[in-house]
């Protein structure tokens, strides 16, 4: 998956295209680092916020912490 979305991320950038690139599954505090460095923008998270064990509000902070906000 990380080296389609970092083929992408190559795409937009030849054509400097202004275009985010937004990924929808599997997007957990494991999954964030590695989606960043292949050039991700924007994150749908269902799992990891609403299944969070702490609630979903701890679930978004920490998908936070991990892309750095």
């Amino acid at each position: 998956m990380l080296s389609k979305i970092a083929d992408v991320r190559a795409m937009l950038d030849e054509i400097d295209s202004e275009a985010w690139l937004e990924v929808d599954g599997g997007v957990s505090e494991q999954t964030i680092p590695g989606l960043l460095a292949a050039g991700t923008d924007a994150f749908v998270a269902g799992n990891s916020v609403f299944k969070h064990p702490q609630g979903a509000s701890a679930g978004v902070q920490a998908l936070r912490r991990k892309i750095g906000r």
